[in-house]
């Protein structure tokens, strides 16, 4: 995947009617529907996996940064990056995202440097050293978690009859397919660290080569070994509206959660800690694309 983080001023006093993220993907789309509408409006109505993440905007100071929800000073320096995860998308528009000046809720912000990364999970995979049996993560911006459509182990007969799609006619098996059907586009704000788990590994398995050992992985998860050790300073939930007059709304929690290791293993906690710093670059959750799901990892 590449990124491409930018640098740029703000040229007056923002105050944003809504989540600078939100603006930020329409910013992206416009830059995409300039160079080629068709492209623009393919991906915009798709209802797979979106090929792009965006870091919403931070306001810089020294070397401390903060994440900017509602207001912006002027000539402030900020950051914000726009992710391809699939390397001919980028490779056939990064010409059009090398811009001078980009409008963000109308008002315009003066580009001053462009960095170009490329990474990949493998490249991740072999960066990590050592892997602490303690960790936190900081929900940076407002995080949920699309449940999927079975909640439980592939153990569960439910489960089981539900992915082999069969067409034995036994009623007790359809209605209970039936039911648990209806969990679709059910998004939950809490963190869930098998959520995350499971919805990272759903966009990983899309635009990059999954060849480590998924099914054991995700027998180890199922036996509970990473818990919630603590959050002292609590989560805060958050609603984001896509428009001022809109009714269509995302909500999601912010906070920093402290996790553990129960059960050591040290082929599956490499492959989760590979996973969580996968998900510090291209957002976790739902809502991704407009900057939601922003996390840090802490040792």
């Amino acid at each position: 995947m590449y990124i491409l983080e930018y640098y740029a001023r703000s040229t007056e006093y923002t105050e944003f009617s809504t989540f600078p993220g939100i603006f930020l993907r329409g910013a992206f789309f416009k830059i995409l529907k300039d160079s080629n509408p068709n492209i623009a409006t393919q991906i915009h109505e798709s209802k797979k996996i979106a090929p792009y993440s965006i870091k919403s905007l931070e306001e810089l100071h020294d070397e401390k940064s903060r994440i900017v929800f509602k207001k912006v000073e002027a000539n402030a320096l900020t950051r914000f990056s726009f992710i391809f995860l699939k390397e001919d998308f980028y490779e056939r528009f990064r010409d059009e995202f090398y811009i001078g000046s980009l409008l963000i809720g109308g008002k315009p912000f003066i580009v001053r440097e462009i960095k170009v990364k490329r990474i990949s999970f493998k490249d991740l995979e072999k960066s990590i050293k050592e892997v602490p049996v303690k960790f936190s993560i900081a929900f940076l911006t407002p995080t949920a978690f699309r449940l999927p459509v079975t909640n439980c182990c592939k153990h569960c007969h439910v489960y089981k009859r539900y992915k082999m799609r069969t067409t034995r006619k036994d009623k007790e098996i359809i209605d209970l397919i039936a039911t648990i059907k209806n969990r679709r586009g059910v998004t939950y704000p809490l963190p869930d660290i098998k959520l995350l788990f499971y919805n990272t590994i759903k966009i990983l398995g899309v635009y990059e080569q999954i060849d480590f050992d998924l099914e054991g992985f995700n027998d180890w998860l199922d036996l509970e070994s990473i818990v919630i050790s603590g959050f002292e300073d609590g989560i805060k939930t958050m609603v984001l509206y896509e428009h001022e007059t809109s009714k269509k709304f995302f909500k999601g929690f912010i906070g920093k959660v402290n996790f553990a290791f129960r059960h050591i293993n040290d082929k599956y906690m490499r492959i989760a800690y590979t996973l969580l710093r996968y998900g510090e670059i291209i957002n976790v959750g739902s809502n991704r694309t407009a900057g939601c799901g922003m996390i840090k990892l802490l040792y």
